[in-house]
């Protein structure tokens, strides 16, 4: 083994996002007010609108989603499988407002619990590069995001097509 590879293999492991962020409590907390902001903010009536009239069953798949994407336990694996982000989302229409509504979304519910500047920024760059639909990705000042003024966004970018409407 390589002097290189030794240290590495004796550093202590990096902190999961779970952990960094405070474990289930939070990441439930996160969801719980980014659906609260969905519903009560005029600028993300665009992302309200491709729910259904009650959130319950997005918050759950949501915080069951991110506790595992964030490191933590596979609540939504074990309940559903591969979470097929693509493929769950083809019914909806999700262009570049959609996606930046949703992350603005986030961003103020990550502010408003008060998550570190550092670790939102971090999570705003992977929930990014992380696209549900056919939307392109590059790359992002997640500042843009979690800039703590609550003013509306701009697109970042044009999409490349428009992913079918919800019947």
């Amino acid at each position: 083994m390589t002097e290189a590879r030794q240290a590495s293999s004796d550093e202590a492991p990096q902190p999961t996002a779970f952990e960094l962020i405070g474990g289930e409590a939070r990441v439930r907390a996160m969801v719980d007010r980014f659906y609260d902001l969905m519903d009560l903010e005029p600028e993300f009536a665009g992302i309200r609108a491709l729910h259904l009239p009650t959130l319950d069953n997005s918050r759950d798949k949501t915080f069951w989603f991110l506790c595992g994407w964030m490191g933590g336990p596979d609540h939504y694996i074990n309940r559903f499988g591969h979470p097929r982000l693509r493929a769950r989302h083809l019914p909806f229409a999700i262009a570049s407002s959609e996606r930046d509504q949703w992350l603005r979304c986030m961003a103020w519910a990550m502010e408003d619990i008060g998550v570190d500047e550092a670790l939102r920024e971090r999570l705003l760059t992977s929930f990014f590069a992380t696209p549900p639909t056919g939307c392109a990705t590059v790359p992002v000042d997640s500042r843009r995001f979690v800039s703590g003024e609550r003013a509306r966004i701009c697109c970042i970018m044009p999409v490349r097509s428009r992913i079918r409407r919800r019947t």
